[in-house]
């Protein structure tokens, strides 16, 4: 199959000069704007006794200027990112800005492309103020050519030359890979959690036995997987388990009105913030209209991550359901945000 341009091939090299340029430029231009949002948005002393109110965030390593946590969400949404990605962000101007002012220098005069000098700011936001000088004076000049091994060796290298502490602490971490994980947020909708572990050859011979002596002592007609699964557990305690059940009360009644809120986890699989993908399941079940204005059913309800049920709280954001399955947020600045949730998350 053919086609006929109407460009000559020189015309179409120089559009796509001009559109990389816009580009470049673009990028360059984002990372200015999060180290002037976060200048707008500086983080400030909190009560840390206060769990859920907001925090100064330390975005980037020590010396950088804090950020006010829950400025991050609107100028990630701004920047088509979501919360975490923003943070990240954000967190990448900063420190460039801050302790690495060389590579600043470099990527604002665009000899150094954006994600490249990303890249260095994360290696170096653990790094002691003297240990980041020498990375931004080592890599600054030829940063454009090096290679993310050739700065990952820069940056062990400060380590280890003003920071021999933390440098040995990494080195026994990574020869260290014994973990036991829960994946919480891979909960299954029957309520299963996957799990999985490195363990010394030793302790796991002595847990596979113990494991095989309880499972014995259970139901044969369950398979032996079944079985082990449920000894697994039965490690966690006597067997017995609680439940709490948090409810609202009427000052003028002695009844208490508990719904099924499982239906707000099915019809929503993860937080109905902008962007947000975190699973429900993990997630609080937000008032919709507060409460006691609003009742505690599944009409008022919605799943906010726990961070974005603090940003809903604490500050101007606001929103509203607008059907079934879509919400209408409104930022502090006035920004209309909408929200589509899917029964399945893709």
């Amino acid at each position: 199959m053919t086609t006929t341009s109407t460009l000559t091939r020189e015309q179409v090299l120089k559009v796509a000069r001009q559109r990389q340029a816009a580009a470049v430029k673009a990028e360059i231009d984002k990372l200015h704007l999060a180290v002037e949002w976060a200048a707008l948005n500086p983080g400030d002393v909190v009560d840390q006794t206060r769990s859920w109110e907001e925090r100064d965030l330390e975005v980037a390593g020590d010396g950088a200027p804090t950020v006010a946590e829950f400025s991050i969400a609107e100028f990630a949404l701004a920047v088509g990112m979501n919360t975490d990605a923003g943070r990240v962000f954000i967190g990448d101007a900063v420190e460039l800005a801050h302790r690495l002012p060389r590579t600043w220098a470099r990527v604002g005069a665009g000899e150094v492309a954006v994600w490249k000098a990303r890249k260095v700011a994360q290696q170096t936001k653990a790094l002691p103020v003297d240990a980041a000088a020498f990375v931004d004076r080592a890599l600054a000049p030829v940063l454009h050519t090096c290679t993310f091994a050739q700065i990952e060796r820069t940056v062990e290298a400060a380590r280890a030359e003003f920071d021999p502490q933390a440098a040995e602490q990494r080195r026994q971490a990574d020869a260290e890979h014994r973990h036991l994980t829960f994946y919480w947020r891979q909960v299954t909708s029957t309520g299963q959690v996957p799990v999985a572990g490195i363990m010394d050859l030793a302790d796991a011979v002595a847990l596979d036995d113990n494991l095989k002596a309880k499972a014995a002592t259970l139901d044969p007609a369950l398979p032996i997987d079944v079985r082990r699964s449920i000894a697994a557990g039965m490690l966690g305690g006597a067997g017995e388990r609680e439940v709490v059940i948090y409810t609202h009360v009427q000052a003028d009644s002695r009844m208490v009105e508990v719904e099924n809120t499982r239906t707000v986890v099915l019809t929503f699989p993860r937080c109905v913030f902008p962007g947000c993908s975190r699973r429900s399941r993990s997630a609080d079940n937000d008032h919709i209209t507060e409460f006691p204005l609003g009742r505690t059913n599944t009409r008022n309800l919605a799943p906010l991550c726990r961070h974005h049920h603090r940003v809903k709280t604490f500050t101007a954001w606001t929103y509203h359901r607008t059907g079934p399955r879509t919400f209408t947020w409104t930022s502090p600045t006035g920004c209309s945000y909408h929200v589509r949730v899917d029964r399945h998350i893709r």
